[in-house]
Protein backbone atom coordinates (compact mmCIF):
# COMPACT_ATOMS: atom_id res chain seq x y z
CA UNK A 1 0.00 0.00 0.00
CA UNK A 2 1.27 3.37 -0.72
CA UNK A 3 -0.19 6.66 1.16
CA UNK A 4 -0.36 10.22 0.63
CA UNK A 5 -1.48 13.63 2.55
CA UNK A 6 -3.05 14.33 -0.85
CA UNK A 7 -4.80 11.88 -3.44
CA UNK A 8 -2.60 13.71 -5.84
CA UNK A 9 0.13 12.61 -4.16
CA UNK A 10 3.01 12.37 -4.00
CA UNK A 11 2.70 9.00 -2.59
CA UNK A 12 5.21 7.00 -0.07
CA UNK A 13 6.87 4.17 -0.97
CA UNK A 14 4.60 1.03 -0.85
CA UNK A 15 4.54 -1.00 2.44
CA UNK A 16 3.27 -4.52 2.79
CA UNK A 17 0.02 -4.37 4.45
CA UNK A 18 -0.39 -8.21 4.43
CA UNK A 19 1.02 -10.78 2.41
CA UNK A 20 -1.61 -13.06 1.66
CA UNK A 21 -0.49 -15.58 4.33
CA UNK A 22 -2.71 -17.01 7.10
CA UNK A 23 0.94 -16.79 9.42
CA UNK A 24 1.97 -14.15 11.20
CA UNK A 25 5.08 -13.28 9.01
CA UNK A 26 5.65 -11.44 5.65
CA UNK A 27 7.21 -14.18 4.51
CA UNK A 28 4.92 -16.88 4.72
CA UNK A 29 3.22 -18.34 2.05
CA UNK A 30 0.40 -16.65 0.48
CA UNK A 31 -3.34 -18.02 0.94
CA UNK A 32 -5.72 -16.54 -0.89
CA UNK A 33 -7.17 -12.83 -1.17
CA UNK A 34 -8.10 -10.58 2.06
CA UNK A 35 -11.44 -8.79 1.23
CA UNK A 36 -9.35 -5.77 2.79
CA UNK A 37 -11.82 -3.44 4.48
CA UNK A 38 -10.54 0.05 6.12
CA UNK A 39 -11.45 2.77 7.74
CA UNK A 40 -8.73 5.74 7.76
CA UNK A 41 -9.44 8.18 10.96
CA UNK A 42 -8.75 11.99 10.92
CA UNK A 43 -5.54 11.71 12.54
CA UNK A 44 -4.48 9.40 9.41
CA UNK A 45 -4.28 6.03 11.63
CA UNK A 46 -6.13 3.04 9.46
CA UNK A 47 -7.95 0.47 11.21
CA UNK A 48 -9.23 -2.27 9.34
CA UNK A 49 -10.56 -6.36 9.05
CA UNK A 50 -10.04 -8.96 6.58
CA UNK A 51 -10.99 -12.81 5.70
CA UNK A 52 -10.84 -15.21 8.31
CA UNK A 53 -9.59 -13.43 11.80
CA UNK A 54 -6.73 -10.79 11.28
CA UNK A 55 -7.65 -7.26 11.67
CA UNK A 56 -5.10 -4.26 11.32
CA UNK A 57 -5.29 -2.59 14.62
CA UNK A 58 -3.09 0.15 13.88
CA UNK A 59 -1.27 1.70 11.26
CA UNK A 60 0.75 4.83 11.27
CA UNK A 61 2.68 5.66 8.43
CA UNK A 62 4.51 1.66 7.60
CA UNK A 63 4.00 0.88 11.14
CA UNK A 64 0.99 -1.66 11.41
CA UNK A 65 -0.13 -3.58 14.20
CA UNK A 66 -2.02 -6.89 14.12
CA UNK A 67 -4.89 -8.38 15.97
CA UNK A 68 -6.21 -11.58 15.26
CA UNK A 69 -9.28 -13.96 16.52
CA UNK A 70 -12.75 -11.53 16.19
CA UNK A 71 -14.74 -13.78 18.67
CA UNK A 72 -17.67 -13.63 20.74
CA UNK A 73 -17.50 -13.75 24.58
CA UNK A 74 -18.31 -17.03 24.62
CA UNK A 75 -17.28 -18.72 21.67
CA UNK A 76 -13.35 -19.88 20.96
CA UNK A 77 -13.46 -19.56 16.56
CA UNK A 78 -14.64 -17.03 14.91
CA UNK A 79 -16.75 -18.97 11.83
CA UNK A 80 -14.26 -17.99 8.98
CA UNK A 81 -15.82 -14.66 8.08
CA UNK A 82 -15.59 -13.03 4.77
CA UNK A 83 -16.71 -10.01 3.12
CA UNK A 84 -16.43 -7.70 6.01
CA UNK A 85 -17.48 -4.05 5.74
CA UNK A 86 -16.49 -1.17 8.00
CA UNK A 87 -18.09 2.31 9.13
CA UNK A 88 -18.16 4.98 12.11
CA UNK A 89 -21.52 5.74 13.32
CA UNK A 90 -21.94 9.19 14.92
CA UNK A 91 -20.60 8.19 18.76
CA UNK A 92 -17.30 7.07 16.74
CA UNK A 93 -18.20 3.77 17.84
CA UNK A 94 -16.48 1.05 14.46
CA UNK A 95 -18.48 -1.45 13.04
CA UNK A 96 -17.86 -4.66 10.43
CA UNK A 97 -20.75 -6.37 8.96
CA UNK A 98 -19.30 -9.62 7.35
CA UNK A 99 -20.31 -12.42 5.58
CA UNK A 100 -20.82 -15.61 8.14
CA UNK A 101 -21.11 -18.38 6.76
CA UNK A 102 -25.02 -18.10 5.06
CA UNK A 103 -25.73 -15.49 7.55
CA UNK A 104 -24.11 -12.16 8.40
CA UNK A 105 -22.67 -11.08 11.55
CA UNK A 106 -21.75 -7.84 13.15
CA UNK A 107 -18.87 -6.40 15.30
CA UNK A 108 -17.85 -3.12 16.81
CA UNK A 109 -14.96 -1.41 18.19
CA UNK A 110 -15.27 0.86 20.70
CA UNK A 111 -11.32 1.96 21.03
CA UNK A 112 -10.64 2.14 17.14
CA UNK A 113 -10.13 -1.22 15.86
CA UNK A 114 -7.97 -2.37 18.99
CA UNK A 115 -10.78 -4.65 20.38
CA UNK A 116 -14.29 -5.84 18.77
CA UNK A 117 -17.39 -7.58 20.31
CA UNK A 118 -18.71 -9.95 18.29
CA UNK A 119 -22.43 -10.46 17.43
CA UNK A 120 -22.27 -13.06 14.85
CA UNK A 121 -23.36 -16.82 15.06
CA UNK A 122 -21.97 -19.05 17.87
CA UNK A 123 -18.95 -20.85 16.26
CA UNK A 124 -17.66 -22.85 18.96
CA UNK A 125 -20.71 -25.20 18.92
CA UNK A 126 -19.91 -25.93 15.42
CA UNK A 127 -18.91 -25.21 11.80
CA UNK A 128 -20.53 -24.70 8.72
CA UNK A 129 -23.84 -25.00 8.33
CA UNK A 130 -24.77 -26.16 12.32
CA UNK A 131 -23.10 -22.85 13.32
CA UNK A 132 -25.90 -20.63 12.33
CA UNK A 133 -27.75 -18.50 14.82
CA UNK A 134 -30.39 -16.46 12.29
CA UNK A 135 -31.46 -14.33 16.07
CA UNK A 136 -27.84 -13.18 15.70
CA UNK A 137 -28.29 -13.07 11.92
CA UNK A 138 -27.47 -8.80 10.00
CA UNK A 139 -29.98 -10.38 7.91
CA UNK A 140 -33.33 -12.74 7.83
CA UNK A 141 -32.88 -16.26 6.06
CA UNK A 142 -35.80 -15.79 4.03
CA UNK A 143 -36.04 -12.22 1.96
CA UNK A 144 -39.49 -10.90 1.59
CA UNK A 145 -40.81 -8.11 -1.07
CA UNK A 146 -43.36 -6.00 -1.07
CA UNK A 147 -45.26 -7.80 -3.60
CA UNK A 148 -46.26 -10.51 -1.00
CA UNK A 149 -43.42 -12.80 -2.72
CA UNK A 150 -40.98 -13.91 -0.79
CA UNK A 151 -37.28 -16.10 -1.09
CA UNK A 152 -34.62 -18.57 1.09
CA UNK A 153 -31.88 -18.18 -0.97
CA UNK A 154 -28.87 -20.47 -0.81
CA UNK A 155 -26.32 -17.99 0.51
CA UNK A 156 -26.39 -14.00 0.90
CA UNK A 157 -22.46 -12.52 0.74
CA UNK A 158 -20.36 -9.44 0.40
CA UNK A 159 -22.21 -6.91 2.53
CA UNK A 160 -22.31 -3.46 1.72
CA UNK A 161 -24.13 -0.23 3.61
CA UNK A 162 -26.09 2.43 2.36
CA UNK A 163 -25.32 5.69 4.81
CA UNK A 164 -27.25 8.42 4.40
CA UNK A 165 -26.10 12.05 5.10
CA UNK A 166 -26.60 11.97 9.12
CA UNK A 167 -24.23 9.33 9.33
CA UNK A 168 -27.49 6.34 9.83
CA UNK A 169 -27.29 3.24 7.83
CA UNK A 170 -30.05 3.51 5.24
CA UNK A 171 -29.87 0.13 3.43
CA UNK A 172 -27.67 -3.04 3.18
CA UNK A 173 -26.62 -4.36 0.00
CA UNK A 174 -25.66 -8.35 -0.38
CA UNK A 175 -24.97 -10.72 -2.82
CA UNK A 176 -27.75 -13.24 -3.40
CA UNK A 177 -27.31 -16.97 -4.36
CA UNK A 178 -29.90 -18.81 -5.51
CA UNK A 179 -28.61 -22.12 -5.56
CA UNK A 180 -26.52 -23.09 -9.11
CA UNK A 181 -24.93 -19.79 -8.96
CA UNK A 182 -27.15 -17.59 -10.19
CA UNK A 183 -26.86 -14.44 -8.55
CA UNK A 184 -27.75 -11.03 -8.15
CA UNK A 185 -27.61 -8.35 -5.95
CA UNK A 186 -30.44 -7.20 -3.77
CA UNK A 187 -30.24 -3.07 -1.90
CA UNK A 188 -32.74 -3.91 1.25
CA UNK A 189 -33.73 -0.99 3.16
CA UNK A 190 -32.99 -1.01 7.17
CA UNK A 191 -34.78 0.43 10.29
CA UNK A 192 -31.35 1.53 12.07
CA UNK A 193 -30.72 4.59 14.41
CA UNK A 194 -26.66 4.44 14.27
Amino acid sequence: MSYADHPRGPYSKPVMVYSGADQPSNSAPSTGDTNLAAVIFEDGSLTGMWRGDRKVAKHYGPVYQYQFRLVGPNDTTNCGIEDPTLWVDKAGIVHAVVHNWKAGGHAVSADRGKTWQWYGGNCSSATGPSSLDWTRSVWPPTINFTDQTSLYPHRRERPHLVIGNDGAVVALTTAVQLGNDHTFTLVQETHSSS
